[in-house]
């Protein structure tokens, strides 16, 4: 893995949730990706969709900043800073994976959100 393929792949994640597309993420979160969420802990796209990405209003995220740390050829820490809608400033932490199947996933994310 290199940092082109994380930064490409951070574009794509935080596009899609402003898109409302939740449905093209299904191939990055495994049943073994864990999302932590306001301190509760869900497993797989099913769990995660629901308690996640399926909130009332439309997502708005502008990124402030993103760095990224590679982990070997496999593995990549990225940390996202911003805000969502313009109302909740946001910290992500993800753990970026590349398999042995020769595909990326989400292995876990930390998100923690405050107001302005």
């Amino acid at each position: 893995m290199n940092e082109a393929v994380a930064k490409e792949f951070i574009n794509f994640y935080y596009n899609t949730l402003n898109s409302a597309n939740i449905e093209s993420l299904k191939p990055y979160i495994t049943q073994h990706t864990t999302y932590i969420r306001n301190n509760q802990k869900f497993r797989g796209f099913d769990q995660v969709h629901l308690n996640c990405f399926n909130y009332p209003h439309k997502y708005n995220v502008n990124i402030n900043e993103a760095d990224v740390l590679l982990n070997g050829d496999r593995r990549a820490n990225i940390v996202v800073s911003g805000f969502i809608n313009d109302l909740y400033y946001f910290t992500e932490y993800i753990h970026f994976a590349y398999s042995n199947n020769k595909t990326f996933w989400i292995h876990s994310s930390i998100l923690h959100v405050n107001t302005r």
